[in-house]
């Protein structure tokens, strides 16, 4: 056998990955919500409610200790005190800000951002109407995210203005991941456009991930250094790049400990 009665041990599994199940659901809620709107003590109540109910199934099992004096019951009961204690604070930290922002308020007047950008419509022509331009553009993107669409001005690609053949619209987005995702969406489906403000903003801070392969392992340690002197080489170049975009400039770069895949451009 690969363990040595490990009956009581299955038992405690469940809550053991519990705290793996809260730490992404409180990462993946920060994609569309504000973190003080995070069910911090509700997640606390339920993990030690079902810690609880499994040491009273391994008790009837297994015995009182093995139930609550054995190695995988402190091994839940740790994690989960430490949980609780940084939960609470951040539940005491989180109830100003929840009430100073309604929920009322959340989805309709805090969580949307305001875009404002240029693009050419393949369909556009002269004498089309404004009403027909927003139509022509909801049919070629079709996302359901942009809540609001409005076409501010368009100039006619006989015009002799610059930026002829252009459309500037305004959007309402959802703020945070999802207006990152619709963006993306919007430059590959028109690569013409551009964003001038978001949300009156006409310089924004954009963080930009590039994933850098590794061509070796971790037992290979003697080619770490030329690792890195090539990753170095790729960052330079990238920067280069980025900074021929006009408007664009690169501020600085970071990378996370223990990442060897990962480079994490700010711009």
């Amino acid at each position: 056998d690969i363990h040595d009665n490990p009956g009581h041990f299955t038992w405690f599994k469940l809550a053991e990955w519990m705290l793996v199940d809260i730490i992404e659901k409180l990462s993946s809620s920060l994609d569309h919500t504000p973190w003080y709107y995070f069910p911090f003590v509700d997640c606390v109540r339920t993990y030690f409610d079902v810690l609880f109910k499994e040491c009273r199934v391994v008790a009837s099992e297994h015995g009182f200790m093995k139930a609550y004096a054995s190695q995988a019951f402190v091994t839940d009961l740790v994690p989960g005190a430490v949980m609780a204690l940084l939960f609470a604070q951040l539940q005491a930290m989180s109830a100003p800000l929840a009430n100073f922002f309604p929920v009322s308020l959340q989805s309709d007047e805090i969580m949307v951002e305001e875009i404002v950008f240029q693009a050419a419509i393949p369909s556009f022509h002269c004498g089309i109407s404004s009403e027909q331009l927003t139509q022509s553009f909801r049919a070629l993107v079709q996302d359901e995210r942009i809540r609001q669409v409005t076409t501010l001005m368009e100039v006619p690609a006989d015009g002799n203005t610059a930026g002829a053949g252009l459309q500037l619209y305004k959007a309402s987005v959802p703020t945070y991941k999802t207006m990152g995702s619709v963006l993306m969406k919007l430059g590959s489906i028109l690569p013409s456009a551009r964003v001038l403000q978001i949300s009156g903003h006409a310089v924004v801070q954009v963080r930009l991930t590039v994933d850098i392969q590794s061509d070796h392992n971790n037992q290979q340690r003697k080619h770490v250094q030329k690792e890195d002197a090539q990753k170095d080489t790729v960052l330079r170049q990238l920067k280069q790049d980025l900074c021929r975009i006009e408007g664009v400039s690169v501020l600085f770069d970071y990378c996370f400990a223990n990442d060897n895949e990962a480079l994490r451009v700010q711009t």
